[in-house]
């Protein structure tokens, strides 16, 4: 096995602890759901990162995407050598007192500094330097 695959199956895992821990505190709060409640629920559901170290020392780059809900980072490092994607779509991130550096590029946001992203809003940290578009 490819110490590719190990990281993807990382991913898979936490991804999945991360829903089953969603799912199970929208169940805790009501247990019968109608499907369109519970859709609405799942939405609204977030993930908070908070004081965490992601680092990406190989030629690769970091997507942070939010399809639907929420991702909060907060008090964290993000690092890639080459590109750094966050991306609202149909959902929102916001980053607090947070740095995220590539080796070329890097957004330092201090004590009471943050950055939205909802609507489709994305920051690119690439090659081609700091790119934030709504």
């Amino acid at each position: 096995m490819t110490i590719e695959k190990h990281f993807f199956d990382l991913g898979i895992n936490i991804t999945a602890n991360c829903l089953y821990d969603i799912i199970k505190k929208i169940f805790q709060k009501k247990p019968n759901y109608s499907n369109s409640d519970f859709k609405q629920e799942l939405q609204e559901a977030f993930l908070e990162i908070k004081g965490a170290k992601i680092n990406s020392h190989l030629d690769t780059f970091i997507k942070i995407l939010t399809n639907n809900g929420i991702i909060i980072i907060k008090k964290s490092e993000i690092y890639a050598n080459d590109e750094i994607l966050l991306d609202s779509s149909n959902g929102k991130f916001y980053l607090e007192d947070t740095s995220i550096k590539t080796k070329l590029n890097s957004i330092e946001l201090k004590e009471d500094a943050y950055i939205e992203g909802k609507n489709g809003s994305k920051i690119i940290l690439s090659k081609y330097g700091i790119t934030i578009s709504a």
